[in-house]
């Protein structure tokens, strides 16, 4: 009864409205900013704002702030759930919307990252990186940072050239001065049977590192 309550309540309020309730410090509960957002959704269908914040309530459930990072079962139960597809769904109708949201495909990569689909979470990453250099912004996720978490999503999925050429591009673009870039690029070199510039990205590494 106090579901439907609420229910009827949400439908006698305007787009305005339902984002005030949306947005407000005080409302905690995941499952009731679904909802409202799924409304704000129905309402203005042309409003990338709306998408966005149905699939960041999504987020917010599947993923808590205070839960520990998810084991290997627990990330193959998140890929198959439905709010994890209609999470992503909403994202992708953000871009349709504004193609120009560099944070919305970062979020994208972030999850997929999340759950494992360490392909999937490379070309959003990718996508993210190719949007920050189309449309530069303040608050725009980090090129060099962008660049390397598709090469570590590429490397273990074992597309190692792939690798390298983001890695590659994550030196280029402010990375030079990070240990962990040059250890992996390293690693990725090896594999690829590149022994002498494994070693140089070793060597550089090892000077970072100290």
């Amino acid at each position: 009864m106090r579901k439907r309550a609420h229910e009827e309540n949400l439908k006698h309020l305007d787009y305005k409205q339902l984002y005030e309730v949306w947005a407000s410090e005080a409302e905690q509960d995941s499952k009731r900013l679904i909802e409202i957002a799924r409304r704000m959704t129905q309402l203005c269908p042309d409003e990338p704002a709306a998408w966005d914040a149905l699939a960041t309530s999504i987020r917010g459930l599947l993923f808590p702030s205070d839960r520990s990072e998810p084991g290997s079962s627990e990330r193959e139960q998140i890929q198959k759930n439905l709010l994890f597809i209609e999470m992503m769904e909403a994202w992708n109708m953000v871009l349709r919307l504004n193609p120009r949201e560099a944070n919305v495909a970062w979020n994208r990569a972030i999850s997929f990252d999340e759950v494992g689909l360490y392909e999937d979470a490379a070309q959003e990453f990718l996508h993210a990186a190719d949007l920050v250099q189309k449309f530069p912004s303040e608050i725009a996720p980090d090129l060099g940072v962008a660049f390397f978490l598709a090469g570590r999503c590429l490397y273990s999925v074992g597309k190692t050239q792939q690798a390298e050429t983001a890695l590659r591009q994550a030196l280029e673009a402010g990375m030079s001065d990070d240990a962990e870039t040059w250890e992996l690029l390293a690693e990725v070199l090896k594999k690829e049977g590149k022994a002498e510039e494994a070693a140089v990205a070793d060597k550089k590494a090892a000077e970072l590192d100290i």
